[in-house]
């Protein structure tokens, strides 16, 4: 049989790999992406003398910033991998968007700088409740830029290269908002914001199951973590259902592309 020539079962391992990557690589980019939130409510209880949240609450930082290395070295090694296996079409149409994919590295540096100077902050915020407002701002900073920036641009990539023949050489930042924006890529913009909440909320909770509890006021902790974090990740989920069936709806293969004519 064709299908298990080695060059068959060489084209199944690389399917296999890819799609487990690929798997790996949201998760991980979902975490970085929302646990900066998770992170201003663990903060807010750990500068109410809660242990058990300040020592969580630094790890799911450190957490955080690491989940955002490793989905940038992820991100890189599926697209090589996609090159190997002769998918070119992607590759093709970066070029189109080199001024958006060079601010996207440094929306990355710039969320890894805030997150480590909120890192730095956190024991003197915590423990003398100074500049709060400056600590949760950069949290908030490095959660918005990820979640602003990528999951558009990814998005419009995707309809770019499904629809390469309607665009001009290079995509405008015009023609990339109107895309951004349009019922092509905005549908999956709003599912991954939700799944960055999902997976975080049970991240967080993950993380809280196996942190050492040093008594009882650390068990109630533990317990109020848990309901909190299981009430975003449940609410998000919930939303899913709408949003799933509104990304169903737009991606219908026989609609015309809003973007017709050739810019």
């Amino acid at each position: 049989m064709a299908g298990w020539s080695p060059q068959g079962l060489l084209q199944m391992a690389f399917e296999l790999i890819n799609s487990t990557l690929f798997a790996i690589h949201l998760l991980v980019v979902n975490v970085a992406s929302a646990a900066p939130i998770f992170c201003i409510y663990l903060e807010r209880r750990a500068s109410r003398s809660d242990d058990f949240a300040n020592r969580l609450g630094i790890q799911i930082a450190k957490a955080a910033v690491g989940m955002l290395v490793l989905g940038s070295m992820l991100g890189l090694t599926i697209g090589l991998l996609g090159w190997l296996q002769g998918r070119t079409l992607y590759v093709e149409v970066l070029p189109r968007f080199s001024w958006k994919i060079f601010w996207g590295i440094t929306e990355i540096f710039f969320s890894l700088i805030c997150m480590g100077i909120y890192i730095a902050m956190w024991r003197r915020t915590v423990q003398e409740r100074r500049r709060v407002f400056v600590h949760r701002t950069l949290a908030i900073l490095a959660a918005s830029n990820l979640l602003y920036h990528f999951p558009p641009l990814f998005g419009v990539m995707t309809y770019v290269a499904e629809h390469v023949n309607h665009f001009e050489d290079s995509i405008s930042i015009s023609v990339f908002r109107g895309l951004a924006y349009s019922q092509n890529a905005f549908p999956m913009t709003v599912h991954f914001f939700l799944a960055t909440f999902s997976v975080s909320g049970i991240f967080v909770m993950a993380r809280a199951s196996v942190l050492k509890s040093n008594g009882e006021a650390d068990e109630e902790s533990r317990r109020s973590i848990y309901r909190g974090s299981a009430r975003v990740a449940l609410a998000a989920t919930a939303l899913q259902v709408i949003v799933g069936t509104w990304v169903l709806v737009s991606s219908d293969p026989w609609q015309q592309p809003p973007y017709s004519p050739r810019y």
